[in-house]
């Protein structure tokens, strides 16, 4: 203990002028406490003497720590004040691991008040508390700490750190959550053992119960489990409602969950990850927080599909590690063992995000020798390392001339690299300067070859984030040669956009299917992806696509259609006949019975140049109008009235796309409750939205607002 503090349960209060076996590290602290000559202003302080860190406008950086002490009670409490910042905090470290972290409110810098950890779980064993602060001109910044002391008493309501044992009986443990609010920190412990692997962040019901965060702890039933929460307030409605559950039910078909498209059972998705065929089985793993409904905590979820439509969701196969969160990546079938995992293994190549702000991203992988069911780390990750990137992810790989080729994303680039057993990794060159958009970081390539008129073209996949050109993200292509070391883009009018529309990001193609290239994406924008209206799950992915190039009139496009196996998937039941179009032409109802999800086939030919197309619409007065204007050659979705708008001020605009303007236009248009996708002329253009009607469009009204127009080949197809 300290030789200033007489009283056994006070870690140390400075009042001795001095730090005493406190370490000092940097020039943010001082070698000695600071008094109120400090700033007269400062209150809340026991005495005379505290912590506080230099605050003079000047790059300050350092630690103070505390030498070690023995934890005998259950709450740890202190004076904390300054200044918000994520820049400075005061940690707890026990037995050399973080276990709580602090910062000031801020509410008032100048006033230090109480804060508390329950440290009940680690009682007789060794802490050591450490204060950090990293300022400068721009990041200015003060933290001061006073009077630290043990106590079976909280002095505060709010608990920066609140631990609770619970003896688990069942298979889930229920923690009470809330869709947005003050972020915690949640662990498990059974043992030493965090069967979280990491904390992982939460939203915990603080007003209201917006949904439960289900935690397996089916594997140690009967055992005793020590749950830790950051950062709450004893009446936060968490508190008493915390509960077990042998299954985890909740309302699975919410209004806006798709009935054939891929979604997450609960929790948050974005990027297609890990997408492979073996053994007549599509894998699809994706971005995945099992741990709430928005961007956070980033696993490897995992889907298998026999069929590419009907998607079985399974436990997830990745989970962040000490060398931190799992971003995007691929995987592959090792059918000739290269890199000593068995024949046919399964390897994920992805990204291992670490730092504060997942700064530090390097290249690991794992393998899988049970038809994917579980993957095993490699135990010498990462295998790919580069410090002078922060921007250094989302490994696409794939065997290409004799070698296994990794494209990655780093920064306003693509650089590829090479390697013999996916351990192994030389730089082979770099691809992007002065081409294509750079108007946000460049993210989740894909590299791969297509057949267009007896030649070999070879297509890069580039997504960027933000700068798309409806706001937000977009994914670019670019058509070129790779001789396998290089890439070279052919002499196009760059940026070339994937899709025309706003809701396909991150896709890319699965592996492992020879003569074939499906393309699964993202659906959903990340100007409101956090945001939509959903309730125990967030976004989706779009449906599996044929990739192909095609000439357009006017120069060769990257083209998509559905793979054949959604195709099998729907049935005509309904035929209308051709009509000519003045004004306007309503078909009520699209179907006598209406579950939200159908597909509709029809042919637009325009008598002369104009304005024409048509509107989805409900029994409210909901519509979804899609346009194309021969005068500004575009088409657009005007989507300002077509449901549930105000969760975001951007989703409402109206989304407008360059097209080739040709004499008729063959649509086909696939409706699935909360998605659109518009396929038109073979797939030559693929325009994907996301709508959130109140009610299911339950008609369509073709609109001709300057020219006669003619509707040929109406067909209607269900599941």
């Amino acid at each position: 203990m300290f030789a200033s503090c007489k009283n056994s349960n006070i870690i140390d209060d400075f009042e001795d002028g001095s730090f005493g076996k406190w370490v000092v590290e940097g020039s943010a602290f001082s070698y000695t406490p600071a008094t109120e000559a400090l700033n007269a202003n400062i209150s809340g302080y026991k005495g005379s003497f505290f912590v506080a860190s230099k605050n003079h406008g000047t790059t300050v950086n350092g630690h103070l720590t505390s030498s070690a002490f023995e934890i005998k009670k259950n709450y740890i409490n202190f004076l904390l004040g300054g200044t918000a910042s994520p820049s400075a905090n005061v940690e707890l470290l026990v037995e050399g691991n973080l276990i709580a972290t602090s910062s000031p409110l801020g509410e008032d810098p100048d006033l230090l008040d109480w804060r508390s950890w329950d440290v009940s779980h680690y009682k007789g064993r060794k802490a050591n508390i450490r204060i950090y602060a990293d300022f400068n001109e721009q990041r200015k910044g003060l933290i001061m700490l006073d009077h630290i002391e043990m106590s079976n008493r909280a002095k505060s309501t709010y608990l920066d750190l609140y631990s609770f044992s619970v003896t688990a009986s069942k298979n889930y443990l229920l923690i009470p959550a809330e869709d947005s609010g003050e972020s915690s920190m949640l662990s498990v412990f059974s043992g030493d053992q965090n069967i979280l692997t990491v904390p992982q962040k939460i939203s915990p019901a603080r007003e209201k119960i917006d949904y439960y965060i289900p935690i397996d702890i089916s594997g140690v039933n009967r055992g005793k489990l020590s749950v830790q929460i950051t950062s709450v307030k004893k009446d936060d409605v968490i508190w008493g409602n915390i509960n077990q559950a042998d299954e985890y039910v909740f309302t699975y078909d919410e209004p806006y969950r798709q009935l054939w498209h891929m979604t997450p059972h609960y929790g948050w998705t974005n990027d297609p990850n890990g997408m492979v065929y073996h053994n007549g089985e599509y894998h699809l793993a994706y971005q995945y927080n099992p741990y709430g409904t928005r961007h956070n905590n980033m696993h490897w979820g995992h889907a298998i599909s026999k069929n590419l439509v009907e998607w079985e969701n399974r436990p997830f196969i990745i989970a962040p590690d000490s060398l931190g969160s799992i971003f995007s990546g691929s995987s592959v079938v090792d059918a000739e063992n290269t890199a000593g995992f068995g024949n046919n293994a399964i390897v994920a190549i992805y990204t291992s995000a670490g730092g504060d702000n997942y700064e530090l991203q390097q290249q690991s992988i794992a393998y899988s020798n049970d038809d994917g069911r579980s993957y095993t780390k490699y135990g010498m990750n990462p295998v790919l390392s580069d410090r002078e990137h922060i921007d250094f992810r989302d490994p696409k790989v794939a065997w290409i001339k004799d070698q296994w080729v990794m494209s990655l994303a780093t920064g306003q680039s693509i650089t590829f690299y090479g390697s013999p057993d996916l351990k192994n990794w030389k730089k082979l060159s770099e691809f992007g300067e002065g081409i294509g958009s750079h108007n946000g970081v460049w993210e989740c390539p894909d590299l791969f070859k297509l057949r267009y008129k007896d030649q070999d073209k070879w297509v890069l996949l580039v997504s960027i984030n933000p700068g798309g050109p409806h706001g937000g993200s977009a994914t670019q292509y670019f058509i070129g040669h790779f001789d396998g070391q290089r890439f070279v883009a052919d002499k196009m009018d760059y940026p070339l956009w994937l899709d025309a529309g706003a809701d396909n990001y991150a896709g890319v193609t699965f592996s492992n299917t020879p003569g074939r290239h499906i393309f699964m994406g993202w659906m959903s924008n990340w100007m409101y992806s956090n945001d939509v209206p959903t309730t125990f799950f967030r976004n989706s992915m779009t449906m599996p696509r044929e990739l192909f190039l095609k000439y357009d009139g006017e120069k060769i496009v990257l083209g998509s259609k559905p793979v054949p196996e959604v195709y099998d998937a729907f049935t005509l039941v309904k035929e209308e006949k051709n009509t000519t179009v003045s004004d306007l032409f309503l078909l009520d109802p699209i179907l006598p019975e209406n579950d939200g999800a159908y597909k509709i086939d029809f042919s637009i030919k325009p008598e002369k140049d104009g304005k024409f197309g048509f509107a989805l619409m409900n029994d409210k007065n909901e519509k979804a109008l899609f346009l194309i204007d021969h005068k500004s050659k575009t088409i657009s979705l005007d989507r300002s009235k077509s449901g549930m708008v105000s969760f975001h001020p951007d989703f409402a605009k109206t989304i407008s796309s360059p097209i080739v303007t040709k004499g008729s236009y063959k649509m086909e248009l696939f409706i699935d409750k909360q998605s659109s996708e518009l396929f038109i002329n073979e797939g030559e253009i693929s325009f994907t939205n996301t709508l959130f009607p109140t009610d299911v469009y339950n008609k369509i009204q073709w609109i001709s607002e300057d020219c006669k127009i003619y509707i040929e080949d109406i067909k209607i197809y269900t599941l």
